[in-house]
């Protein structure tokens, strides 16, 4: 009986290889199974030929996208970095300029305050003055009021003696 045995090697077609039944053909048997054999090991190196070139091609690509993911991270960092000191910056000048302008209107008060007090102070003193000037009138008008009546007693006293006189 002859066996039969089916060869598969990657890429290529399945090979058949038989055995005869007398031994007249075991130099061409030993040959086409060593013919074989070569053509086997032969589409092996090439197969873990290709796999190594896509291995290598596979770590070029991922190290590729790993050092764009990283340019891109880093260029993400720095953006942010300075987007951040532009941030503080306009945070400190936000601040400086309120500082400024509070400064401002605190002097602003303060020499609104000044004003204020001084024009009362005048006030008062223009307020004081003629309320001194107001009594002094009104003890002049007394004294010039008893003055009159004092004239005006001596007269009618005058006109009752004279009247009585006559």
């Amino acid at each position: 009986m002859r066996q039969i045995r089916v060869e598969a090697v990657s890429g290529t077609e399945p090979k058949i290889a038989t055995q005869p039944r007398a031994g007249h053909d075991d130099l061409q048997l030993a040959q086409a199974e060593n013919r074989d054999l070569r053509e086997t090991i032969e589409a092996l190196r090439n197969e873990l030929e290709r796999m190594r070139v896509q291995k290598e091609e596979s770590a070029h690509q991922a190290a590729l996208a790993t050092q764009d993911e990283i340019v891109q991270l880093r260029t993400t960092v720095t953006s942010l970095r300075d987007e951040l000191e532009r941030m503080r910056a306009q945070k400190d000048q936000s601040v400086q300029q309120a500082v400024v302008a509070a400064n401002d209107e605190i002097r602003q008060l303060r020499t609104t305050l000044a004003a204020l007090r001084e024009a009362m102070d005048r006030n008062k003193i223009a307020f004081e003055d003629k309320s001194r000037q107001v009594e002094r009138a009104a003890r002049e008008e007394v004294e010039e009021l008893q003055e009159t009546i004092r004239l005006l007693r001596d007269q009618l006293g005058e006109q009752v003696a004279g009247h009585q006189a006559r």
